[in-house]
């Protein structure tokens, strides 16, 4: 009774508020193993239309639908929308079906929604467990959302091991596991493990092949495939309708050296199965590594060749050759791999300077205008020292913007010590009076059932106790709600990643790989530096605006 006069009371304070909603809805691949319709997109969206019908004080902003991608991390497209919407004030409330189709890493569900959406001020419903930070702020401080959060973790990791011993078994029988068939080649219409000769790309590797063992360069390829405008093979799965996708992709569509490599060092073309060659960090972190050789599975003979071995190991010498004919001297590039064109997306490539004056520095420059001589994109060109020196300012300003937001948490912590203990004390004293109304809740019913009172009597102290009952459970929210205001932050992302280069008077690898996500170059050698724990920055940010700064 008591829980539902509560709920009476928050529904008045609600009424005066109209909750702007991204709708989230979320199915992957490893929800398809299972093929539980009721976790199906249409399904979703039925559920939370119904509910958003039956509370008028929920206005929907938009769904936000990751269709096909993995709950292990947050790093999904119509999230990310989501996310960037509630930054902007647009959206105050989060809703899904339930915390599996939010997320299935219990870190980052945690954070998001013990941490993140507290800050940020939103209310999260999660419908069939029965969250609502709103209505029920302790809905998510109980073990039920931990525990849930952990049983979604813990089923998507046994979930990746069986498909993980499944996809070695197809392997060593050399079945095809791919998604798609590599360049050249193409899964036939009778079986989906085996692969069958692509007519019309076989004849570009043949070309491919051919060039090379007639002497023309790795670049001269490329030049001549971009000349003839042959289709690259990201391009030509596009064009026979695969639904393929490849996030290094530039919106340039060209050839390039390093492709060209890669069929001519691809031995599945003498009809060898070659797979596993790749593999992510864990069900966790879906980054892609390579493998070692010596990890590889490979079946040999178990499809049609379209080079023959003869040709395929001459072409493996000439590379062997040409490796050590120009292997470069080992030097640590800074920066590498983080600086990309501001225009085409690619990473730039590193050059020697050959000027006496300039001994030891290297310059950037965009590959995509070096490959097509300028025809599509321009050159992007900085040299390393500039962009360290430029890259190191903007850090080192966010190094010390972390390093002044440590000092402010110390003291708000220290000022704010002794007013925690009066909170808590607060907390347990009106925690004890709540248990001793409802016991004596209790206590009037016996009596009033015995025939000790009578009915007036007892309806009226029900309804004295009632109303204390309620005054002190909302009492008890909002001192909960101030202490989820205030939660600890001085372990916060940003802060520990950034603070603890104090002092340092140059960039370092260590460093720009720590702390930088990539580095755009635009033409007027102007340049934009994306960090990581953006979201932790914008968070911190806005918890001492509202909390700190007076």
């Amino acid at each position: 009774m008591s829980r539902v006069s509560r709920y009476n009371n928050l529904a008045k304070i609600q009424e005066e508020k109209i909750w702007k909603a991204g709708l989230y809805l979320r199915l992957s691949r490893e929800d398809d193993v299972v093929k539980n319709e009721s976790d199906s997109i249409s399904s979703q969206r039925a559920l939370l239309n119904k509910f958003v019908a039956q509370n008028p004080d929920i206005q929907i902003d938009d769904f936000y639908i990751d269709d096909g991608y993995s709950g292990t991390n947050f790093d999904r497209p119509d999230f990310q929308r989501m996310l960037a919407k509630i930054k902007t004030g647009d959206i105050d409330c989060v809703i899904v079906k339930d915390l599996s189709r939010f997320g299935r890493n219990t870190i980052e569900s945690s954070n998001y929604i013990e941490v993140i959406f507290p800050i940020l001020k939103v209310r999260f419903i999660s419908l069939l467990d029965n969250v609502d930070t709103f209505l029920d702020p302790n809905s998510v401080n109980g073990l039920l959302v931990p525990f849930k959060n952990i049983m979604n973790d813990e089923y998507v990791r046994d979930l990746s091991i069986k498909v993980k011993t499944a996809q070695k078994s197809y392997m060593r029988q050399g079945l095809f596991i791919g998604a798609f068939a590599c360049y050249g080649y193409e899964k036939s219409k009778e079986d989906r493990h085996k692969l069958v000769v692509d007519a019309e790309a076989s004849q570009v590797v043949k070309i491919i092949y051919k060039m090379f063992l007639n002497g023309s360069s790795l670049s001269a390829i490329a030049k001549f495939l971009n000349d003839n405008e042959i289709l690259t093979p990201f391009e030509y799965k596009k064009s026979k309708g695969y639904k393929y996708k490849n996030p290094n992709q530039s919106k340039y569509h060209i050839w390039t050296a390093s492709a060209v490599q890669r069929i001519l060092s691809n031995r599945m073309y003498v009809g060898d199965m070659v797979q596993g060659t790749r593999t992510t960090i864990s069900y966790r972190n879906h980054k892609i590594i390579k493998k070692s050789s010596e990890e590889w599975c490979i079946v040999p003979n178990t499809h049609e060749a379209i080079i023959s071995r003869e040709d395929f190991d001459k072409v493996r010498l000439r590379l062997e050759e040409n490796k050590t004919k120009f292997i470069k001297p080992f030097r640590t590039y800074i920066l590498g791999g983080l600086v990309r064109c501001g225009d085409c997306g690619k990473v730039l490539q590193t050059c020697i300077c050959n000027e006496k004056s300039l001994l030891g520095k290297y310059y950037y420059r965009c590959p995509t205008y070096m490959m097509t001589k300028g025809k599509i994109c321009t050159k992007h060109s900085i040299r390393n020292d500039v962009l360290e020196k430029l890259v190191f300012d903007i850090v080192k300003s966010y190094i010390e913007i972390s390093v002044n937001i440590q000092q402010i948490i110390q003291k708000v912590n220290l000022k704010n010590s002794n007013v925690s203990s009066n909170i808590e004390k607060e907390y347990i004293k009106l925690d004890n009076e709540l248990k001793s109304l409802k016991e004596s809740l209790n206590v009037l019913y016996i009596k009033f059932k015995a025939g000790e009172m009578t009915e007036n009597d007892y309806l009226k102290r029900r309804d004295d106790a009632t109303q204390k009952i309620t005054l002190l459970e909302n009492q008890l929210i909002a001192i909960c709600s101030n202490i989820n205001k205030n939660v600890e932050i001085e372990n916060n992302k940003f802060i520990t990643a950034f603070a603890k280069y104090k002092g340092f008077t140059s960039l370092t690898k260590e460093m720009a790989d720590e702390l930088i996500k990539k580095i755009l170059i635009y033409d007027n050698k102007h340049i934009e530096v994306e960090f990581n724990f953006q979201d932790e920055f914008e968070a911190i940010s806005m918890y001492l605006d509202e909390n700190c700064i007076k």
